[in-house]
């Protein structure tokens, strides 16, 4: 997911807030679950709960505005 927020804002799909968001809690949620427990630590499930609500908002995002208009933008400017 971290790697999917990343391509998401390089691309410019969605706005660079949502993005953002979803890159810091992608990093919340690998700092605090499964890191912490292979280093032996207690997982600490707190850092896990904003990606919740960061998948809830890009999904929603993508089913109120989709890829459409850039996505045939891009393809105008490709065919000769």
């Amino acid at each position: 997911m971290l790697f999917l927020y990343a391509a998401l804002w390089r691309a410019g799909l969605i706005p660079r807030v949502l993005a953002v968001v979803g890159l810091v809690t992608c990093a919340l949620q690998i700092t605090g679950v499964p890191l912490r427990a292979l280093l032996g630590y207690p997982v600490v499930m707190e850092m896990a709960v904003p990606l919740g609500p960061a998948y809830a908002g890009l999904g929603l995002w993508l089913i109120v505005k989709g890829f459409g208009e850039r996505r045939e933008a891009a393809l105008d400017r490709a065919v000769p």
